[in-house]
């Protein structure tokens, strides 16, 4: 099989650009991410993958050390998906958390990790203590027939 039909996996996809002015709103950046995160989906689905977590991203200009600012968030998602909607809510929830006011934001970008194929379905058991089992006390009288049954 000659080397260039041999298609590695993919490890990640990832979607970012610099602005050509300075971000300097949340909102500004959340219509940013939002946008990156409906490419990376869409990459998603003609590569036929889903992903578990998203790594969101942000910076200030490199240029700029004395206020240099660069931050980014791994999020992981309850289900893997490809789909548009979850994937923008998380990531628009893991920029929350990085972002910080008064600063000038040049780059963004969100990066799909943990790939797995489209078709694989994956399970969430929700297991609770409550349906573990459980160990039930045993009297003094049910130990000493265990030693018992031991001895024979």
């Amino acid at each position: 099989m000659p080397l260039e039909a041999i298609q590695p996996d993919r490890k990640g996809i990832q979607v970012s650009r610099s602005f050509s002015q300075p971000v300097l709103t949340l909102e500004e950046l959340r219509q940013a991410v939002a946008t990156y995160t409906a490419r990376a989906a869409a990459k998603l689905r003609k590569a036929h993958l889903k992903t578990s977590s998203l790594l969101v991203y942000i910076r200030t200009s490199p240029f700029k050390p004395e206020t240099y600012y660069s931050n980014s968030i791994v999020v992981p998602l309850d289900q893997a998906t490809n789909d548009n909607l979850p994937l923008i809510e998380v990531a628009c929830k893991g920029l929350e958390k990085i972002f910080k006011p008064k600063q000038r934001y040049q780059k963004a970008g969100v990066m799909a990790l943990d790939l797995i194929p489209e078709s694989t379905t994956q399970f969430q058991l929700g297991l609770t203590a409550s349906c573990l089992p459980q160990k039930t006390p045993i009297s003094p009288n049910q130990k000493e027939a265990r030693k018992l049954k031991r001895r024979l």
